[in-house]
């Protein structure tokens, strides 16, 4: 799945014309055992450079191409710069992303998106790591003040305790307190500016918070899922989470979510699926979200020791569950409204063991045509419709 995913990106296997090759450099986890096997790179990027780049970056996750279109407009994603107090410079990583750049074929600038607060990056570079700095050409940094996986737990924890105690009067205020939406919108923003460039401005755009894991993750995955609609079909959907979950390490659905509230005909599968693989994220029933990266799944062999949730879902798909009755194609890029006040709280998600959220599922939509004449002549009045 990973080379056909990548042939649809545009590498070409043998064609040295070809802007991409894949590296097989990791191929024992040797690089970057938190990194997939096959690393998409431009092709002019040798192995022995993308060694001295890894050595650069934290935790080896080096500059990777994750997302590419037929103009060479670039997606990738990596960790911090060990750049430190000093701004410590590595000419490799700076000429891996040069090469990154130069397949663009429309822009010559590039962006580097940063997810964290700038407040946070200043701090990493007292323990040695850091930002990029001006040494890299044509680059601009921005910052995107999204918080960290530890500030995200506790709003999570928040959040549980706000949808276990209901009937509490202040139950709004609570659920402000949590500050759960406000991360959802700080993610959607950035992943729609990130979408905006690439897809309106045609800058390449690098990606990257601190390790390279759940704040570059949700962005990268959601600003691919607002630029190409592949990844909003069933296939596509699960090579997005294979992509960008599995194979290079993580919780983006409420994102999702949220973008379906607005653009529910832009998909091909329903909320159904997206609460499935919610649902199962946790619960222990499917191997294939234990772990932090592939490697260590392959290392417990949970392939053979636990069921596959992909199996299961291709199964329902066929049986024609998950399917969107209104889904209509459009390759137009998505543009979701990210401010609070457009955003909800997914109740099946964090309300579906309460009894009142119970209850709500119990009741029968009310079948117009059983309403006395009257009413439904008043009905259709409000609505517009001719009777």
């Amino acid at each position: 799945m990973m080379e056909e995913e990548y042939r649809r990106l545009g590498w070409k296997d043998g064609d040295p014309m070809c802007p991409f090759r894949v590296s097989k450099l990791n191929v024992n986890y040797e690089l970057c055992d938190t990194y997939p096997t096959l690393l998409l790179v431009p092709q002019g990027a040798k192995d022995d450079l993308l060694t001295a780049a890894a050595s650069y970056r934290s935790r080896n996750r080096l500059p990777v191409i994750t997302w590419a279109n037929a103009q060479g407009v670039t997606l990738s994603r990596c960790s911090q710069p060990t750049s430190g107090m000093v701004n410590r410079r590595n000419t490799e990583d700076e000429d891996l992303l040069a090469l990154i750049n130069k397949i663009n074929t429309c822009s010559n600038s590039f962006v580097i998106c940063d997810c964290r607060p700038r407040a946070n990056a200043m701090a990493n570079k007292i323990q040695g790591k850091g930002f990029e700095g001006d040494s890299y050409a044509q680059s601009h940094l921005m910052f995107f003040d999204i918080e960290n996986i530890h500030k995200m737990r506790h709003s999570l924890a928040l959040l549980k305790k706000c949808c276990e105690n209901q009937l509490d009067s202040n139950w709004y205020l609570n659920l402000n307190e949590t500050k759960w939406v406000q991360h959802l919108s700080k993610i959607l923003q950035c992943a729609r500016r990130v979408a905006h460039m690439c897809n309106k401005d045609k800058y390449s755009v690098l990606v990257h918070c601190s390790d390279g894991w759940d704040r570059t993750a949700q962005v990268c995955a959601l600003a691919e899922l607002l630029l190409d609609p592949f990844y909003r079909t069933f296939k596509g959907f699960e090579v997005l989470i294979r992509k960008e979950w599995l194979w290079f390490g993580h919780n983006f659905l409420d994102c999702v979510y949220q973008i379906m509230c607005q653009y529910s005909w832009a998909f091909e599968f329903t909320h159904d699926l997206v609460m499935e693989l919610m649902l199962h994220l946790n619960s222990g029933r499917f191997g294939d979200f234990f772990c932090n990266c592939q490697k260590e799944r392959e290392d417990m062999q949970l392939w053979i020791k636990t069921p596959s949730l992909w199996r299961y879902l291709h199964r329902n798909w066929k049986q024609n569950k998950y399917r969107n009755p209104g889904y209509k194609y459009s390759q137009d890029m998505l543009k979701p409204r990210y401010y609070v006040r457009d955003l909800t709280l997914w109740d099946d998600a964090y309300c579906r063991f309460t009894s009142h959220d119970q209850d709500k599922k119990t009741l029968k939509p009310i079948d117009i045509s059983l309403l006395p004449t009257v009413v439904r002549e008043r009905e259709f009045e409000i609505s517009g419709t001719v009777v």
